[in-house]
């Protein structure tokens, strides 16, 4: 499925506000979601930053990365557009997995920067 770039974002945007619990009072998130995850607090900003950054230090981890961040991001947006029609007990356990699966990418990412910086540092 593919969605144009500012229907994504949109989709993208709206979809971690209801996984990280940051969602307004008057929408329904089950209580799993609302644990303080990667996305919340600008975490998934930082996280992003640094996969910029990692481009300038290791192409090929920054396209490897990026492209992980990429599938992750339409999975996660498929699972949105579906999520209204899951059932209530579902919920909690999938918005978990992709938490998980978001915390697990942004973690590898600042280790694969934090060692491209030091790789260049010993260099120079």
């Amino acid at each position: 499925m593919y969605f144009t770039p500012p229907i994504r974002m949109t989709l993208i945007l709206v979809g971690f506000t209801l996984l990280t619990g940051c969602a307004p009072a008057h929408v329904a998130v089950p209580e799993a979601t609302e644990i303080n995850t990667v996305a919340a607090s600008g975490g998934l900003q930082q996280c992003q930053s640094e996969l910029k950054t990692l481009e300038s230090y290791h192409h090929q981890r920054f396209q490897r990365q990026n492209a992980a961040m990429s599938n992750l991001l339409s999975s996660s947006a498929q699972y949105l557009l579906l999520r209204s029609d899951l059932s209530a007990d579902m919920l909690p356990v999938l918005d978990s997995i992709y938490q998980a699966q978001l915390a697990r990418l942004c973690q590898q990412i600042h280790v694969d920067l934090f060692q491209a910086m030091i790789v260049q540092a010993d260099e120079a």
